[in-house]
């Protein structure tokens, strides 16, 4: 699916090396933990940003199943004295901060949500959304417990958003960068300083297509980890737009390019293949396939959606030439075969475009536009 050279499979609908959630939330939860009341009094302070949502579903961030025995003690026994004694020998054997004290606490919000219900009164319960419906519970695990186990299902949450929290918490934004750079399948040898094996291919690209790109949107279609995007966020462009059905690769591409171009605030980064950014790549004035031109889908949509115009830029992949039984042989049909100049160049003209340039960097670099 990946080329080891740079080209990825970043036209094709699927998605690949996925973000393992629950891990990421492992590693970080200790840089959350030491933040939570910070954050809390950032949002009062208005400077991180929060949102209340009134029908949470409570098992988004409570499963139930911690807490069970002190609430069944707290319910079983009104009266606290009775309370404490039931309770006696585990709280003996609990750590320090589960003492007498704490217990009457949590004994009095219980019976305070049992007989008033749970009204906006109590400190809102508070929860970071990480990414699709996976939050972590930031503050209100007692209220949780309580909540849980009289069936009350959806409350009125705080909700913040993870990349929020990151902007203003400089810890936590480094936990997670240092978690998914540990992770991302790193084809382009990218050191964290920014340098790469891959650079002095990627400079002769830039130096050889500059004339085209100045002054103009760039799309990079299959971009790995950001490299070329990056570079690109670094020219006369106005804006460029990286794409890449592997999740770890964009994330890796928006921590590398923050850490290396000089304007990553014109450098975004899309996850998805072709058909899902169809709209957005024609949009662009220059679209880049680096070594991944041969992975477009069999009705070569994208290529027929491109505008009148629009120029497109090629790196071919040489190393296919040993794939085939007769290399030589002029075949202008999609797959592997396109990954070789000599089939790609007919393959465009059969496509509705007219070569401007066939240049030669590491590989062979075609320059072609739109009729």
């Amino acid at each position: 699916m990946i080329n080891s050279q740079g080209g990825v499979a970043g036209l094709m609908s699927e998605l690949i090396n996925r973000i393992d959630v629950p891990e990421l939330i492992d590693v970080i939860q200790p840089t959350l933990f030491r933040h939570h009341l910070l954050i809390r009094d950032a949002y009062r302070a208005k400077a991180v940003k929060g949102t209340f949502i009134d029908d949470f579903e409570l098992s988004l961030i409570w499963s139930g199943e911690y807490r069970k025995e002190w609430v069944r003690f707290i319910k079983n026994n009104r009266d606290f004295d009775d309370c404490l004694t039931a309770a006696g020998e585990k709280l003996e054997t609990s750590p320090k901060k589960r003492n007498e004290v704490w217990l009457k606490k949590y004994h009095t919000l219980y019976y305070s949500i049992l007989d008033n219900g749970f009204t906006d009164d109590y400190p809102p319960i508070m929860a970071i959304h990480i990414r699709g419906g996976i939050y972590y519970r930031m503050d209100g695990t007692h209220r949780s417990s309580i909540l849980y186990d009289m069936d009350i299902t959806n409350v009125r949450v705080l909700v913040f958003e993870l990349e929020d929290v990151m902007n203003g918490f400089p810890e936590v934004r480094n936990a997670y960068d240092d978690y998914i750079l540990s992770k991302y399948p790193n084809y382009q040898e990218i050191q964290l300083d920014g340098d790469s094996e891959v650079h002095s291919r990627y400079t002769g690209l830039v130096n050889m297509v500059r004339q085209h790109i100045d002054g103009k949107s760039v799309a990079d279609v299959g971009c790995n980890a950001g490299y070329l995007s990056s570079m690109l966020g670094d020219e006369n462009t106005t804006e460029v737009h990286g794409f890449d059905i592997s999740e770890l690769d964009i994330e890796a591409a928006r921590i590398l390019t923050h850490r290396s171009c000089s304007s990553p605030d014109k450098v975004s980064f899309h996850l998805g293949g072709s058909t899902t950014n169809s709209s957005l790549i024609c949009q662009c004035d220059v679209i880049f396939f680096i070594r991944s031109i041969y992975h477009i889908n069999d009705s070569n949509v994208l290529l027929k959606q491109i505008n009148s115009k629009t120029k497109v830029v090629f790196e071919c992949n040489s190393r296919h030439r040993r794939k085939f039984d007769d290399p030589d042989a002029i075949i202008p049909k999609k797959g592997k075969r396109i990954a070789l100049a000599h089939n790609l160049i007919p393959f465009l003209e059969d496509n509705g475009f007219k070569i401007l340039e066939v240049m030669k960097n590491l590989d062979d670099v075609v320059i072609a536009e739109k009729i």
